[in-house]
This record gives C-alpha cells, structure tokens and sequence, in this order.
C-alpha cells in the first residue's frame, strides 16, 4: 500500500488523544497491581502468623507501559516543519489508529488490575 499524507496537526490530535487512554490505563493498572500485591503479601503473612511453616514467594508481573512511543512519535511529529506529513500503513496504524505492534500484549498483560483494559482486550478479541 501507496503512503497516505495527511495533515500534521490531525495526526497530532489523534496521537495526543491514544496516549492519554493509554498512560490512563498504565496508571489504572498501577494500582491494581499494588492492591493485588498486598493481598498476595498480606495472605503468606497471614499464614506465617498462624505458625504454618510455608515456602513463600510471589510473583505479580509488574504492569506494561509504553507511553514513551507515544511520546516519541509526538516529539518527532512537532520537530517536523512539514504541515503534510507522509504516513506508511505501519506508522498510519499506529499514530492513528493506535494499533501498535505491542497493544494486544500491552491490553492482556494490564487486563487482570485495569477495567479499562480489560474491556478493551475483550473488544480487540472480538475483532478477531
């Protein structure tokens, strides 16, 4: 597929706008991730109190975040002196239409602490 131009300042706009829903899903996911790691540490404290001789070890994988491709893409799009810029199908999915590469991965990792995520995981699952 040809590149597409397109005005700067839209692309900008829709830019702007994915990564503000995605730095809020980022920060949703944060503190799901704390609740559920108390709740994690709070249970083997629990046991151990009681005098139950445990192994204990969690593992609670950290949230995803990839606000700084974002950010790039802003940086790199406000430094252009161009008003038209030229998008290939890659770039156009991803600036636009905020289907990276890693945003499946990014909404299934966040989905156990985020809604948000999790909402949107299960809309991209019904695309497919």
């Amino acid at each position: 597929m040809r590149p597409v131009r397109v005005q700067k300042i839209d692309v900008l706009e829709q830019l702007r706008k994915n990564r503000e829903l995605h730095h809020s899903i980022f920060l949703e996911a944060v503190v799901g991730y704390r609740e559920e790691v108390i709740r994690q540490l709070e249970t083997h404290l629990e046991e151990i109190r009681s005098g139950k001789p445990k192994r204990t070890s969690i593992h609670v994988p950290s949230p995803e975040d990839h606000t700084q491709d974002y950010d790039n893409a802003i940086e790199m799009l406000e430094m252009s002196v161009d008003d038209v810029i030229e998008l290939d199908s890659d770039a156009f999915m991803a600036f636009y239409k905020d289907q990276w590469g890693w945003k499946k991965q990014f909404l299934a990792s966040n989905s156990g602490y985020s809604q948000t995520a999790n909402a949107a995981m299960q809309a991209v699952d019904a695309d497919f």
